[in-house]
């Protein structure tokens, strides 16, 4: 977890806020903040909704982080918007996606995870109390009432590409075993088919596997690529 580039990216973003400046200059991490609620959505605020960007940086964006074929509509469905940080001495400042996850009710950020062009990804770690009953997923805000099928991704992208092309309710699971909470676990196993669109070997994937001994038995699915080639055609199969 990168605190301290995002850290400096954030003395601007609150825009020279004393309280704020004075939490993260003396060295203390966001958990410190008291006021993370307000702090996020001061973030969030400072972000510009990815359809909005210019042009050229927008296909530029789409261009280094391979999703030329996401529609500006898939994105501003599910929120995502644009930043660019600080990434540290050697790195210089990087544009990024960023992706909302929200809690169960649809309407509360618990944190942001910001994507980089340069492939670096970290969250914001605005609030760092997982608790046994805390629900919060990238795409959870635009899932149905209804809780019939769900796919549940390892990857933010996966899960706009897999909407995009089969029109079909999905979130994407945070990273991190600390973040598959009973609560996370108990609303995946609410709906009545659930399928695991396991598409990578890394640490998500294991986690993904891991949900799938906790859902209901009988409804879960998992599907499994064995490339990132074999993936993307599957994906964009009916494109």
């Amino acid at each position: 977890m990168w605190r301290s580039p995002f850290a400096e990216s954030l003395r601007a973003v609150c825009c020279g806020n004393a309280t704020c400046s004075r939490l993260l200059g003396c060295g203390r991490s966001l958990h410190a903040v008291n006021r993370s609620a307000s702090l996020i959505d001061n973030v969030w605020s400072q972000c510009v909704p990815l359809p909005q960007c210019n042009y050229q940086l927008l296909q530029t964006m789409k261009t280094a982080l391979n999703i030329k074929k996401l529609s500006n509509e898939t994105l501003d469905k599910f929120g995502t918007r644009y930043t660019q940080l600080s990434m540290g001495q050697g790195f210089g400042s990087q544009n990024c996606v960023v992706f909302p996850l929200y809690q169960s009710d649809k309407e509360t950020l618990f944190d942001l995870k910001f994507c980089a062009v340069n492939g670096r990804q970290f969250y914001g770690n605005f609030n760092n109390r997982v608790t046994t009953t805390t629900v919060c997923l990238f795409g959870l805000h635009v899932t149905p009432l209804d809780r019939k099928k769900l796919v549940v991704t390892d990857s933010e992208f996966d899960a706009l590409a897999v909407h995009q092309v089969l029109s079909l309710p999905v979130v994407s699971l945070p990273a991190g075993a600390s973040r598959l909470s009973e609560g996370l676990i108990r609303y995946i196993d609410q709906f009545d088919s659930v399928v695991l669109w396991n598409g990578s070997d890394g640490p998500n994937s294991q986690i993904s596997l891991q949900l799938a001994t906790q859902i209901s038995a009988g409804k879960c699915q998992i599907v499994r690529f064995v490339s990132f080639q074999m993936r993307i055609f599957h994906v964009w199969l009916f494109m």
